[in-house]
């Protein structure tokens, strides 16, 4: 049953209120604030490029685990669920990798069960050291406490770390003798020594940890892409982030994910759809001729609200997401700045995705790297995907981002004040030749196709 007329315009008015509203939960009233629209609101706020490479959701849910414990065999050897167990990740169904990342993603994690067991080794060996410096205040008077060495492990760890200890039958006398002649100092030293193997078994582990998470987060074709891209325009481009903006420009699959600083555009890309359903009916309407012999021209009247809240009954719901950009910045880098990355030679996107490694989880908000006229009128800036393969808003706290959706039939409502608010076409929104030929051959060629859309 579609909803009525009445209850789409108070949906839509509440939805504009939910917005000024998220605004200032985002603390995004003095601050700009930056939009994204969405014509599916389940569409997740993933990159095109990572959207196609990851098979399959990352997300924690019983479905996935239902379909891993199907697969538990993946890739062969169950390699992703040991990358991702690593990384602290559930992984997803299959990712497309090359024959090299599969290799080295095995060899990182060989290494990592290896120094895994190193780590346990020393963690246990620091817990019994310390046991034995208890062991010989107890014995020395200084402390009540019951023992809790076995004369087996405190045989063990003193052999271990060369600590001289006399041997003893097993009686508590005996062994309480042989603790008092056990050099406190040389326990320290031991002690000591571990800590810093273990200080710097982490560090390994780390390392270990961060290449694997960029080995997956590098997805299939990701390179030679980029280089070709670079390699066959006509000129040169500029920063490596550049490039990668003109490939997303040209629908070349990139991490980039595109944002707008205004509401209104994002609006216009979340209810494309909706815009064309009332400029093509209204316009096919208005065009239309009834006309018998001897009776003049007559023309039809514009569609009702009702009529296209019955016609965008079957339509996918949209919704819009706003973004606090300083607060993004903070949880990615730890601090509140939208970064240039062509003024950073410390970030090339070429040379830290592809060698020396990106040093970002999180995505990363950006200033738009391409000054063109397109980006401009569209307000456009970026969040760059770092090495977490997730959507954005499952890597962020509840107060970074947040989403607003509408039904499809207050979504009819918003394209219909839209679209008599704002010149809606292609040109105004791309500002590119293609998009001018589109625009006019919609607007006065092609009244029955759909606004700005190929046929």
């Amino acid at each position: 049953m579609s909803m009525s007329k009445a209850a789409a315009e108070q949906e839509w008015n509440d939805f504009l209120e939910q917005m000024h509203h998220a605004r200032v939960e985002l603390n995004c009233s003095v601050s700009s604030a930056w939009f994204r629209g969405h014509a599916n609101k389940d569409w997740p706020l993933i990159p095109s490029l990572l959207r196609g490479y990851v098979l399959g959701a990352i997300e924690n849910n019983e479905r996935i685990s239902r379909q891993l414990e199907r697969h538990e065999r993946l890739q062969g050897d169950g390699l992703f669920i040991e990358v991702f167990g690593l990384l602290g990740q559930r992984p997803p169904l299959r990712l497309r990798i090359t024959s090299d990342q599969k290799k080295r993603l095995r060899q990182l994690v060989d290494a990592a069960l290896r120094t895994k067991e190193r780590l346990s080794a020393c963690n246990s060996d620091i817990g019994r050291l310390r046991l034995v410096m208890r062991e010989i205040r107890r014995a020395n008077g200084d402390t009540r406490i019951a023992a809790e060495i076995t004369d087996r492990e405190l045989a063990e760890v003193c052999g271990r770390h060369g600590i001289a200890v006399v041997p003893f039958s097993g009686s508590q006398t005996l062994k309480d003798k042989s603790l008092k002649q056990i050099n406190v100092d040389d326990v320290k030293d031991a002690h000591d020594r571990s800590q810093k193997e273990e200080d710097r078994l982490r560090r390994e582990m780390a390392a270990i940890t961060k290449e694997a998470r960029l080995t997956v987060a590098v997805a299939y074709g990701e390179q030679d892409a980029f280089t070709e891209f670079n390699f066959r325009w006509r000129e040169t481009i500029g920063s490596s982030w550049e490039v990668l903006t003109r490939m997303q420009h040209y629908k070349v699959p990139t991490r980039l994910l595109d944002w707008t600083e205004s509401l209104g555009m994002a609006l216009l890309f979340a209810l494309d759809r909706y815009v064309d359903l009332f400029v093509t009916e209204t316009r096919t309407a208005l065009g239309g001729v009834s006309q018998s012999r001897g009776e003049a021209k007559k023309v039809r009247s514009a569609p009702s609200v009702e009529e296209l809240i019955e016609r965008s009954a079957s339509y996918l719901a949209p919704s819009i997401w706003i973004l606090n950009p300083y607060y993004l910045s903070r949880e990615a880098t730890g601090d509140d700045r939208i970064a240039d990355l062509t003024l950073e030679p410390n970030l090339n996107y070429y040379r830290c995705f592809f060698s020396d490694g990106w040093p970002y989880e999180k995505p990363l908000p950006i200033y738009s790297p391409w000054r063109e006229e397109r980006i401009a009128s569209q307000h456009g800036m970026f969040t760059v995907h770092g090495t977490d393969l997730r959507s954005l808003d499952k890597q962020v706290n509840e107060g970074v981002v947040k989403q607003i959706s509408l039904s499809p039939a207050a979504a009819v409502v918003g394209a219909r004040q839209i679209a008599g608010l704002w010149p809606v076409d292609r040109f105004s929104v791309f500002r590119d030749m293609d998009s001018l030929g589109q625009a006019v051959r919609a607007k006065y060629i092609s009244r029955g196709a759909q606004s700005g859309r190929e046929t």
